[in-house]
């Protein structure tokens, strides 16, 4: 599914799974962002595969980098 099939559906999500993801995005690690909410880096990765899972889409690949449409 492309990104604009995701923009199509409308999806609830959990304001925690994004502050989860914007403190990974911020900082540009799962262990940094795990000090920003006070959550560990496990818990961090969790949260990050939960909102993929409910957006059913990748949004940072395991290296650490944000997924983005310029592919």
């Amino acid at each position: 599914m492309d990104g604009y099939g995701m923009a199509r559906r409308l999806v609830s999500l959990d304001i925690e799974l994004l502050r989860a993801f914007i403190a990974v995005v911020e900082t540009g690690s799962f262990t940094k962002a795990s000090a920003l909410p006070g959550r560990t880096q496990p818990a961090i990765s969790l949260q990050i595969q939960r909102l993929e899972d409910q957006l059913r889409a990748p949004l940072i690949d395991r290296a650490g980098k944000v997924a983005s449409n310029d592919d």
